[in-house]
């Protein structure tokens, strides 16, 4: 009642007896609190209320409360909680568990066997020497076999091994021993993995011949076709019939102006560059960071496709009409009624190469490794 007629929650949280430390003479208020610190009824009363409100009377194992609530922050974004799950996952014991549990496991399935009093005599001899030198060495290479598995020895000096390569595992011995089995179990296991489970060897396999085969296929077939050009062009030339068009095709460069004064200097310049070197010239002498007064198009175009802007000032035809920033045009190049070499038909003339020189490497193969069919055999399959 005293709340609803107005009186300060604070004041009265302070004039109030409370047995709780954490918030007597601080105005009734925790500190910042998590979920999951508190009874679930005094949670769903938080967290039930806007900032600013109080709630009503409602109990708890602990008593009778009244709350109010300040300020719910939102969860941070992962990066900047990161690193602190993972310090919390590397201190909880229970990350442990299945590391054990999957241990135990290979132990069992390798037959793991322990000279425990040899474990015991190295850990006491590696506890008082520090330093390993040559001398230690020699005496750890006669420590016998600590523990075997499946034919391997886990031995002295594999284990001091280990440990140089694990600084901080020296802090514990016994633990650092632990870790030592379950990394040389680990890595057995990986190399069983393809006889031990046949569906996944068979896996391994293909795809291990599948890298192969993707391999050779491109040093003989898809990466030759692209780099081989004098090969190419061979090809081309040979099987030119295979590449004719049906229609003229224009092989040049078409260049707009943005003023009709600049056209006749514009395609003087063109006309004394080779064909490549046009468009990077004019587009570094004309245009600027704030004004482009040249366009510069390059390739190769048949009659009627799909390039208006070509089909009307190379071939005359359409209706396209110039305009905008670029009204004035004019055109570089040639007209061929039919592909002179094997960069005028390019994506074709590769595709056809590739398939050349894959029929001629299988040809190849079967003469270098003749490949004999059991008829018989194939009759029963049927």
């Amino acid at each position: 009642r005293e709340l609803q007629a107005g009186r300060s929650f604070e004041e009265m949280a302070n004039g109030y007896r409370n047995d709780d430390r954490y918030v007597v003479g601080k105005d009734g208020k925790y500190p910042l609190l998590r979920g999951g610190s508190l009874p679930i009824e005094y949670e769903d009363a938080v967290f039930a209320l806007k900032d600013g409100e109080y709630s009503r009377p409602f109990q708890t194992a602990y008593g009778w409360h009244i709350v109010k609530r300040y300020e719910t922050l939102a969860f941070p974004a992962i990066e900047e909680v990161q690193q602190e799950i993972n310090q919390m996952i590397q201190r909880d014991e229970r990350r442990e568990l299945p590391f054990k549990s999957f241990s135990e496991k290979l132990k069992k399935d390798y037959h793991y066997q322990l000279d425990e009093h040899a474990l015991q005599l190295l850990i006491i001899t590696l506890s008082e020497r520090k330093n390993l030198d040559a001398s230690s060495m020699r005496v750890l290479s006669k420590f016998p076999i600590i523990a075997s598995f499946d034919n391997n020895e886990l031995t002295a000096v594999k284990f001091v091994e280990f440990l140089q390569k694990n600084e901080a595992a020296k802090q514990d011995l016994n633990k650092a021993w632990a870790d030592f089995v379950h990394e040389s179990l680990i890595a057995y296991e990986d190399s069983q993995l393809e006889s031990k489970y046949p569906a996944f060897g068979l896996l391994m396999k293909e795809y291990h011949d599948g890298m192969l085969l993707f391999e050779i296929s491109n040093a003989n077939v898809w990466n030759k076709a692209s780099t081989d050009t004098l090969g190419l062009e061979k090809y081309f030339k040979k099987h030119k019939k295979d590449f004719r068009w049906e229609e003229p095709r224009f092989k040049g460069v078409v260049v707009g102006c943005h003023e009709e004064s600049m056209v006749k200097e514009v395609k003087k310049l063109a006309n004394s560059l080779p064909i490549d070197s046009i468009a990077p010239v004019l587009k570094r002498t004309y245009n600027n960071d704030s004004m482009s007064n040249v366009r510069v198009d390059k390739g190769t175009w048949f009659r009627g496709g799909s390039n208006p802007m070509v089909n009307k000032v190379v071939f005359n035809t359409g209706d396209w009409n110039p305009n905008g920033h670029y009204p004035y045009f004019f055109y570089v190049g040639e007209i061929q009624k039919q592909p002179k070499s094997a960069d005028d038909v390019r994506g074709k003339a590769t595709a056809q190469y590739q398939d050349y020189l894959e029929a001629e490497w299988i040809a190849d193969l079967k003469e270098k490794y003749p490949v004999v069919i059991n008829q018989e055999v194939v009759k029963l399959l049927k």
